[in-house]
């Protein structure tokens, strides 16, 4: 176009002088001169000229920009690309012996939805990645070499790189409305997407019974070791009291007072010493009473207590509901073939477009 178009105007040019110069020659009335009719057809062939040129540049634009990657894109998804299946399965978290969970403004809120957002995070955590690795190789599975290039995960990499690649791979969304959780797996095979998610739930439940057994231990953790302590308190107090009647065999907790009282009183009056020991085993004996007493009363309550941690414990318990699940898929739901070309021309066609409007403004700022 650069180089046809001045040679165009050239011959428009000429022959505009060559109108001028030429003498003018007597035309039949109503009918334009010679010259003025070549000019005007030689107008009309460069405007016919230049449109032709603009749409064949236009379909060679159309050509390479947009029907080119749509054509790639078409082989690509059409003979290339690899099947991904996914897996469906949903599962909530229950407490049993717990109040059912409150809906607020439409959401389900409570100790349930906590445990079950808890779960879903862990399901899609690095620890997850790591055990689901480590048991069934989902890693060696996403970087298979008959998986096309463009969906696998490359050999090299890190596990940060394979954890952001899971990420694709894994959602848990969870529904405020049923409090429920839904797990989607996609792999390479519809067998290898089932075994994923079974070894998610697998794994998710075992870390509900694990929140389970750590809050049910840190509440009888308090009120075993107040019973503990209350049990061996009161188990010294009775040996002591074992000790003294050992110590004291005339002595006992029942009727020896009385009877040690009768002997003080029979003795002849100068014996002091004896009055005085009774004195003073009999202030061991009250003592003694009134410290098992206390134990007692102090064993009992910390019993209540210990009683009372383990049926509130009881009612902390809490389990994993699989709702539906997991799924076995008999058809590939990605990629979705037909999606990816009809993107991969607009895509390109609004690049294009994006790519033609900077270029003339590039174009008309450089003529001013």
């Amino acid at each position: 176009m650069a180089v046809r178009m001045p040679a165009i105007l050239r011959r428009v040019g000429v022959a505009e002088e060559a109108s001028k110069s030429a003498p003018s020659q007597p035309t039949p009335q109503g009918e334009a001169p010679p010259d003025e009719a070549r000019v005007s057809r030689s107008t009309k062939e460069v405007a016919r000229e230049l449109r032709r040129e603009r749409a064949r540049r236009l379909a060679l634009r159309l050509s390479i920009f947009v029907l080119l990657p749509t054509v790639l894109a078409a082989i690509f998804y059409g003979f290339i690309a690899t099947d991904q299946f996914e897996s469906h399965s949903t599962f909530t978290v229950h407490a049993e012996g717990r109040a059912g969970e409150n809906l607020v403004g439409g959401m389900a809120s409570g100790p349930g939805s906590r445990d079950a957002l808890t779960v879903r995070d862990y399901a899609l955590s690095r620890d997850m990645l790591a055990r689901l690795d480590k048991e069934h190789a989902i890693i060696a599975h996403y970087k298979s070499p008959w998986v096309d290039w463009f969906s696998r995960l490359r050999q090299s990499a890190s596990f940060e790189d394979a954890y952001e690649y899971f990420g694709d791979k894994i959602s848990a969304d969870y529904d405020s409305t049923s409090g429920a959780v839904n797990l989607r797996v996609r792999a390479f095979s519809a067998e290898k997407a089932a075994e994923f998610s079974s070894a998610i739930l697998d794994y998710s439940e075992e870390k509900v019974n694990s929140l389970t057994q750590r809050e049910r231990r840190d509440v009888l953790q308090y009120a075993e070791s107040e019973f503990a302590r209350a049990e061996i308190r009161l188990t010294k107090i009775k040996m002591d009291i074992v000790s003294l009647r050992q110590k004291r065999g005339d002595l006992s907790f029942d009727g020896g007072l009385l009877r040690a009282a009768q002997d003080v009183l029979k003795a002849p009056a100068p014996a002091t010493k004896p009055a005085k020991g009774f004195d003073a085993a009999l202030v061991e004996i009250e003592a003694k009473k009134v410290e098992k007493e206390l134990a007692d009363k102090a064993y009992a309550s910390a019993l209540t207590a210990l009683e009372n941690a383990r049926a509130d414990a009881d009612r902390k318990h809490r389990y994993l509901a699989v709702v539906a699940g997991p799924s076995k898929p008999d058809v590939s739901k990605y990629p979705r073939r037909l999606l990816g070309v009809v993107n991969a021309g607009v895509v390109s066609f609004l690049l294009m477009g994006i790519a033609t409007l900077i270029v003339a403004a590039v174009r008309e700022h450089a003529r001013l």
